[in-house]
């Protein structure tokens, strides 16, 4: 008889712990259930340049591919389109004058590695690739980022290109004014779902005139990029040291975790950014989530933050959801394609045009009418 009542004491404990566990378990997770789809595959990335990247990712999702593969491809994708277009026309040289790009990637088993600072290499992403694949590698950085693509087949270009030393030296004998109206920042995080339910993203990053070793928040996991396979994925664009303070990304991940929708996770994570910066004026910050049902949120600092959106039926730009700040002032600038030939300063209605070695817009005075850009003969100025 003893041991039948020990027997039903444990029996009960049992049970009373499986079912708190499993009420505990119902609350974290309220209003998601991760076998529900909304729709696979679905590819997502930050601002308006990714269009083309989420097309690339999307067809390999179409056709029964990875996550991880679609993020790769669709970030060689923007890498190469970027770099051409602003090597080209721009100039993404530091302070000293060299090109450093950095990347990150992780998939949906956790692994995950990162490159930073690294030199003479097109597209960083796929060297974070290669570095995943062939851990204990998480982070290279510099030289030995370069070392480590070298040693894994990948071709060394010069990426300073004649018109972007010119645009360099240009630079380093201009203002200070000159080089803050001419910065140049392409910062772009892509997530992906797959058919089979499995997410994975990447990131990769490369800005004109930044320190010579600072090293930005987009190749450090769980700031700049997370995933967990069982709940969703975070990227994010802005100003890097304000997401580090919260490791960003995976905060929004842990959030969407305890009941949190993908929209609300990046809300709070904005106004924890927010806590901690009294001048969140001169800051911006924009986060991207995708639960595993498929459900996106998007929030940022700054009104203005837009994400490229792909799935089966539509390729778009949405704007965020839900805002807060105080509202990007959109200006035009003048590259360094600018042959001074003053089109544009006779056309600018607000004077907000002038002259140097090359002509410079006012940002304070800009009102993006679009004037200066409709005469001008090199095609040299577009929006910020």
């Amino acid at each position: 008889m003893s041991n039948r009542r020990e027997f039903l004491k444990i029996t009960a404990s049992g049970a009373l712990f499986l079912s708190v566990r499993n009420l505990f378990s119902a609350t974290s997770l309220k209003g998601f259930n991760g076998n529900q789809n909304k729709g696979l595959p679905i590819v997502i990335s930050t601002w308006k340049y990714g269009l083309s990247p989420n097309l690339k990712a999307g067809n390999i999702l179409l056709n029964k591919g990875s996550a991880i593969d679609a993020v790769e491809a669709g970030l060689v994708v923007a890498e190469n389109e970027l770099l051409e277009k602003d090597l080209n026309y721009n100039g993404i040289f530091d302070y000293d004058g060299h090109i450093k790009l950095d990347a990150c990637i992780m998939n949906d088993k956790g692994i995950y590695a990162s490159v930073a600072s690294i030199e003479h290499i097109r597209n960083p992403v796929s060297v974070a690739r290669r570095a995943m694949n062939k851990r204990p590698y998480i982070l290279l950085v510099g030289d030995d980022a370069l070392k480590f693509a070298n040693e894994n087949g990948f071709k060394e270009e010069n990426l300073l290109t004649p018109k972007s030393k010119e645009a360099w030296k240009i630079f380093k004998e201009s203002s200070s004014q000159k080089s803050h109206n001419n910065k140049i920042e392409r910062l772009i995080g892509m997530l992906a779902l797959d058919s089979f339910g499995n997410l994975s993203g990447a990131s990769t990053s490369f800005e004109s005139l930044k320190t010579t070793d600072r090293v930005g928040v987009f190749p450090i996991i769980g700031s700049g990029l997370y995933i967990d396979n069982e709940i969703g994925g975070a990227c994010v664009t802005g100003i890097g040291e304000s997401v580090i303070d919260i490791s960003g990304c995976r905060t929004i991940v842990e959030l969407m975790k305890h009941a949190k929708s993908p929209e609300d996770a990046c809300k709070e994570a904005i106004e924890r950014i927010l806590s901690k910066q009294p001048n969140n004026k001169d800051i911006q910050v924009g986060f991207l989530a995708l639960r595993k049902d498929g459900e996106i949120g998007a929030c940022s600092v700054q009104k203005g933050f837009r994400y490229s959106y792909w799935d089966e039926n539509e390729n778009s730009i949405k704007d965020a959801k839900y805002t807060v700040g105080f509202g990007v002032k959109e200006y035009y600038v003048i590259n360094y394609d600018c042959i001074a030939c003053g089109a544009c300063l006779k056309e600018c209605p607000v004077k907000a045009i002038s002259q140097g070695e090359i002509y410079i817009i006012d940002p304070n005075l800009c009102t993006c009418c679009g004037a200066c850009a409709d005469v001008c003969p090199v095609e040299a100025i577009h929006p910020n």
